[in-house]
């Protein structure tokens, strides 16, 4: 027996200046994505941008995996290298004041564990492709 088409449930949700809108009649869901700039991100502006098509190729490997659309996956990046960015000040900070206040064997232990923290945060996610959609936001805004 063939279920007709007109029979599909829409609906919408609102946060934080974004809107997000589900559609699935019957069994097929399609997705809408509004970032709170209402801006819509191609892969044709992607590859204007900078970003290679390997690249976009793991953007849409993660899309696939997790669900997300690209303006998502582009904003979280670019937040994720701006946290990286401010953690790196902040670690090099810590460490100028080690080797300004404390001794020579503080200071030694303050750096390496700087450096371990600063490689736990620059491994974690995907550096050239983070600074790639941080660039691009600001282009964009």
């Amino acid at each position: 027996m063939h279920k007709p088409l007109a029979q599909s449930t829409d609906s919408e949700i609102f946060a934080a200046g974004h809107s997000v809108r589900f559609f699935w009649p019957d069994s097929i869901m399609l997705f809408q994505f509004t970032g709170g700039d209402g801006m819509a991100i191609t892969e044709e502006a992607l590859l204007k941008s900078g970003f290679t098509a390997k690249d976009i190729q793991k953007l849409r490997n993660n899309s696939a995996s997790y669900g997300s659309a690209l303006d998502v996956i582009v904003s979280d990046l670019a937040r994720r290298f701006l946290v990286n960015v401010w953690v790196t000040f902040g670690v090099i900070f810590v460490c100028l004041i080690a080797l300004i206040v404390g001794s020579v064997d503080s200071a030694l232990s303050g750096v390496f564990a700087g450096l371990f923290v600063l490689a736990i945060g620059w491994f974690t996610i995907p550096a050239g492709l983070a600074y790639k959609s941080w660039r691009f936001r600001n282009q964009a805004q």
